[in-house]
């Protein structure tokens, strides 16, 4: 068990304390109420009647009320003292969860970034292996031709990205102009073409283990200082700079 779970199950325990105390309080409360109202009750008999017996009846039923009445307010007494250091003691546990919580939070930041960092770090390296013709197939065109002089499998990695926030690109008509180039050739049995949609920066490395590619373009937006312009996971442009 975390020292937040900890923290979370004293918080919670004195919370249920307070609650009975407080249940308490009202209980006692209550009687004071009713001790009062005879009290009350008893000095208005009084004065309404000229009997001694009954003045003496009601006499000894306002002192017995009073006393109760005593002992009733020494407990609202104590239980109070104890709903006050219950509370302090609550206090004190939640500064304790909250300022664990932030030390938590702390150290997954600091996680993530250096996580963060490690991930940028090796999207750079990866990205110094990527075609980065948006529009134009000129490239692709010639790599083909080079490729029609290899007698093994080569695979080529079409990979697009075009977020939300940017212009509408015509992609898929693109790959559909580079498969159609490679069912031309006379080698295409040698050419395999795999394709990533919508590609976020972490795609890159995963799609890049997965297929394994011979030559890797890459169809979307580029940045004036030659950052890809990649997706984040909520659609929204995320730049990956070399």
């Amino acid at each position: 068990m975390s020292l937040l779970d900890l923290y979370l199950s004293a918080i919670r325990r004195k919370q249920e304390e307070l609650v009975h105390l407080k249940n308490d309080l009202a209980r006692e409360s209550d009687k004071k109420a009713s001790q009062s109202a005879k009290i009350a009750s008893a000095h208005s008999a009084m004065s309404r009647t000229s009997s001694l017996s009954t003045i003496k009846s009601k006499a000894s039923e306002i002192e017995r009320a009073q006393k109760e009445l005593s002992n009733i307010e020494k407990k609202i007494a104590d239980i109070n003292k104890k709903i006050a250091s219950k509370e302090k003691d609550l206090a004190s546990e939640n500064k304790k969860y909250y300022d664990e919580q932030a030390r938590e939070q702390k150290k997954q930041l600091e996680a993530n970034k250096k996580f963060q960092q490690t991930q940028e770090r090796q999207m750079r390296s990866v990205n110094t292996t990527l075609f980065r013709n948006s529009h134009e197939h000129d490239e692709i065109r010639n790599a083909i031709a080079e490729l029609q002089n290899l007698p093994d499998t080569i695979t080529v990695l079409f990979m697009a990205s075009n977020p939300t926030d940017t212009n509408h690109l015509r992609l898929d008509e693109e790959a559909r102009a580079i498969q159609e180039m490679i069912r031309k050739s006379e080698y295409r049995d040698a050419v395999r073409f795999e394709s990533r949609w919508a590609v976020q920066p972490l795609d890159l490395l995963q799609s890049i283990n997965e297929v394994e590619p011979t030559i890797i373009h890459f169809s979307g937006h580029g940045a004036d200082n030659g950052a890809l312009v990649l997706q984040s996971p909520s659609g929204a442009a995320k730049f990956l700079i070399p």
